[in-house]
């Protein structure tokens, strides 16, 4: 039996080929039409901002639902039907989570188009 310090087994490495990888499609392929990508072009600085922003919103998003439930929780506990009470406020606290981030979403899109028609960029849908 042929190990690892077998010449034998050394050749067969070797000789082994692999396939060539398949081309990348034109739309996972890096820009490279001189323009500068997002990071360069905001600053690392603006990116790390964004990424905050998007870790407040998540916060946002949780906390939300885990008042909603305190809430709940609270109610069942003065009402004495505590399961119920803790579905309607989950419930409603995640109503309230999703209305919350699509607002921010329509503010955001609002601001980037703002900012867009400022530079003179245009190309909206």
């Amino acid at each position: 039996m042929a190990g690892r310090g077998d010449p034998d087994h050394e050749d067969a490495l070797e000789r082994v080929t692999l396939p060539a990888p398949p081309p990348i499609p034109e739309g996972l392929k890096p820009a490279r039409s001189g323009g500068a990508s997002p990071v360069k072009e905001k600053g690392l600085g603006a990116s790390m901002a964004e990424v905050g922003r998007a870790w407040a919103l998540a916060f946002d998003f949780m906390l939300t639902i885990a008042a909603g439930a305190g809430l709940g929780w609270a109610l069942g506990r003065w009402f004495g039907s505590q399961n119920n009470w803790i579905m309607i406020g989950f419930v409603l606290g995640f109503a309230t989570a999703l209305y919350r981030i699509i607002r921010h979403t329509q503010k955001q899109e609002a601001r980037e188009r703002a900012e867009r028609a400022g530079r003179g960029g245009g190309g909206g849908a």
